[in-house]
């Protein structure tokens, strides 16, 4: 599962993004939600606030702040799924209704796993995976409409869709489902059926990654470059080594 993510990118690559798909799509952009400037982020942690990109009510194309982890009405206290697995997105609560109407995009440029498969227990070290030379890309998601469990205040809660992984992803059985290009991300936004053909594991050439420090990890400490820095791996002679810098 994904519970950690970076993204790094200025304000001013989102708003651009956006208005790239706005155009495709037919609808009309709204970013003034987005704080400006926006900080970097080396790790977005559960019970954050991020950057999402959804459709409202009125057809706009609207850039906001949202908080990490999906409320539903009715859920036991402290109950906010940070993935929704694609294979469960048509059948399982609380996936069903807003896999149809209240699908998201998330903006990363990198993600952390764990060094084991889903499940396992124990503590292990974690890898940081991204695009090329850290490229913007988007992750698939859920939104639902909610009060923040400490303000009250009205927030847009979500989760982050997971898929197989890729042969790239070290001993971990999933991954953030990532978008392949404009027509992705269109076809995700529009509500309707869900379009589970655009979900699946990116392409182990295209990606990269390497272990970061056991920091990362901890949510508590101050969110800085550090985090996604790659570390002495010690598995740097094994065949199935991740691509480093």
């Amino acid at each position: 599962m994904c519970n950690a993510y970076s993204l790094t990118h200025p304000r001013e690559a989102l708003v651009d993004l956006g208005e790239a798909l706005a155009r495709q799509g037919g609808w009309r952009l709204h970013a003034d939600l987005l704080p400006d400037p926006l900080a970097p982020r080396y790790r977005v942690s559960p019970r954050q606030q991020a950057p999402i990109l959804r459709l409202d009510r009125s057809g706009r194309l609207v850039w906001s702040l949202g908080l990490w982890g999906f409320l539903v009405a009715g859920g036991k206290p402290g109950f906010a799924p940070t993935n929704a697995r694609d294979d469960r997105l048509t059948s399982g609560w609380p996936w069903r209704q807003s896999a149809e109407t209240q699908r998201c995009l998330i903006p990363a440029d990198g993600f952390f796993e764990p060094e084991k498969p889903a499940g396992a227990k124990g503590t292990v070290p974690w890898s940081y995976y991204t695009l090329g030379n850290r490229q913007l890309f988007l992750m698939a998601g859920l939104w639902n409409p909610a009060e923040h469990p400490s303000t009250g205040a009205k927030v847009a809660s979500y989760t982050v869709v997971t898929t197989d992984a890729s042969e790239a992803i070290r001993l971990h059985d999933r991954m953030p489902a990532i978008l392949d290009g404009d027509a992705a991300a269109l076809d995700w936004l529009r509500p309707g059926e869900v379009p589970i053909d655009r979900l699946g594991p990116w392409p182990a050439a295209r990606m990269r990654g390497w272990r970061v420090a056991d920091a990362a990890r901890n949510s508590r400490l101050p969110d800085t470059p550090t985090m996604i820095q790659p570390v002495e791996d010690a598995a740097a002679t094994s065949s199935d080594q991740l691509p480093h810098d």
